[in-house]
């Protein structure tokens, strides 16, 4: 017997209607209908509210809601999803390759989530080449400036008889 079943066998059996259950529960009278017609699946907690109006266990509701392993199928699009966090595509292509061909399910969304890795890296990469280009080669544009001004005005004060002197180096040799 479904729980829809024999949530509606009880609340009958203490010649209850859906409203007075939906009153006592404090869920609404549609809500009741869909748990009763099996058309929804009732929260564990909607579910202990009815046993508790109809004063019943809630186990005798519950017994069909025990905890069910997860497909094998769902396990593995759970994986395939998190390998997204590994900034790497191999393992989500590791997956797909181990059982994507088996399934359409899988390799539909193995073809999504490859997309948004590859619009992830591109994404990376372009704002961190941005990143360089914008802060790197103006540093290293200043710097190569300054280190052909000062060479070059110490080859002028030298060839002038004039001393030289290069500001800010660390003395490795003594």
């Amino acid at each position: 017997m479904t729980k829809a079943m024999k949530i509606k066998e009880a609340r009958l059996k203490r010649g209850m209607t859906q409203e007075e259950l939906a009153a006592k529960t404090g869920l609404t009278v549609r809500s009741i209908q869909r748990i009763e017609n099996n058309s929804v699946t009732a929260r564990a907690d909607n579910i202990r509210k009815i046993a508790m109006a109809l004063d019943i266990p809630f186990e005798d509701l519950n017994g069909d809601m025990e905890a069910q392993p997860l497909p094998t199928n769902k396990k593995w699009l759970i994986a395939l999803h998190a390998t997204s966090l590994i900034p790497c595509i191999l393992p989500t292509i590791v997956v797909w390759l181990y059982l994507g061909k088996s399934d359409e399910n899988i390799k539909s969304q193995v073809t999504e989530i490859i997309n948004f890795q590859i619009n992830a890296l591109l994404a990376f990469l372009v704002l961190g080449l941005s990143a360089f280009l914008l802060v790197t080669v103006p540093i290293l544009m200043m710097l190569s400036l300054g280190f052909y001004f000062t060479v070059v005005v110490n080859t002028i004060r030298v060839g002038l008889g004039m001393s030289h002197k290069y500001p800010v180096v660390y003395p490795f040799l003594r």
